[in-house]
């Protein structure tokens, strides 16, 4: 089971300018939004997020979003405890207590289809980042035990999940001089660059595939579809009751669980603002009651 990841015009321009690392291509970013689609994790969410060092462009995700993919996959039947690795008594322990860092943590991954979980070692010596002079870094040397079972949890859950994880890294197992450098096609520009702004599909029906608007590429506009313009309807409707007999109006391939709950939302303004209206007129004609003066009757 997957979940395809559904990225507008705007969400694209917006994770241009605020995800992709200064200095990256257009094939760069293609390449991101690639990924990101692939794997159905939200770069505006930073479920995963692009890297560039020393001119190495690198795609990491974190081990939130390795949980997110396990688990979209309808197989993931959860995991063992961590349990460290003790080099005095040579046991593994599931507490971590001592001063010294542990040299090894074992995690295992549990499918629904397997009989056996499916574990991972990461040893402290190949993870453990280190800084420029040496020394640990500040996470590893002040959470040893956390950021070590997070590098064996994803070593695991990759070799559980291949097909969806492959190619895949968390940032917490690779330091600056181990990132995973993913290599695209150089980019070659044309003599003429033409910036062109397309509006972005209405909400219920995301963009066509392939209508990535990128720096330096036209893309003439194209005829709206016949559910664009149903859309448009729909949006522009004044009241409850034409906003009805558009519904329907609907084709059945059309109405999915996102067009409903669009529907709901395009519902609740109209009531909400019908229900002001009323308000305002019902204040406006409220008349106070007249005080009648009744003389006294003399006896």
């Amino acid at each position: 089971m997957t979940t395809e990841l559904t990225l507008t015009n705007d969400k694209i321009g917006l994770i241009k300018q605020t995800i992709m690392p200064e200095g990256s291509t257009n094939a760069e970013l293609e390449l991101f939004i690639h990924f990101a689609k692939r794997t159905g994790l939200d770069p505006l969410a930073r479920q995963i997020y692009a890297m560039k060092n020393k001119g190495k462009f690198s795609i990491l995700t974190s081990i939130d979003g390795f949980r997110l993919i396990a688990e979209r996959s309808g197989s993931y039947a959860g995991q063992t405890i961590p349990l460290y690795y003790d080099t005095d008594s040579e046991t593994w322990i599931d507490v971590w207590v001592k001063k010294t860092f542990p040299s090894a943590c074992k995690v295992g991954i549990h499918r629904k289809d397997f009989i056996e979980p499916m574990y991972a070692v990461a040893h402290w010596e190949a993870y453990a980042q280190k800084k420029a002079d040496g020394t640990i870094a500040y996470a590893w040397r002040t959470m040893p035990t956390i950021m070590l079972a997070k590098c064996a949890e994803a070593l695991a859950l990759r070799k559980a999940f291949p097909q969806e994880l492959s190619g895949l890294y968390t940032s917490d197992e690779l330091s600056e001089d181990k990132i995973h450098e993913v290599t695209v096609a150089p980019e070659t520009k044309s003599k003429t660059y033409i910036e062109k702004k397309v509006n972005p599909l209405p909400v219920p029906f995301p963009a066509d595939k392939g209508q990535v608007i990128l720096k330096g590429t036209y893309y003439p506009e194209k005829p709206k579809s016949a559910k664009e313009i149903y859309i448009d309807k729909l949006t522009s409707a004044k009241d409850l009751i034409e906003l009805q007999s558009l519904i329907a109006e609907v084709k059945a391939e059309w109405n999915t669980d996102q067009f409903k709950a669009y529907v709901k939302t395009l519902e609740h303004k109209l009531r909400a603002g019908f229900e002001e209206e009323m308000k305002e007129i019902f204040t406006a004609e409220e008349v106070k009651p007249e005080v009648v003066k009744v003389e006294g009757v003399k006896k």
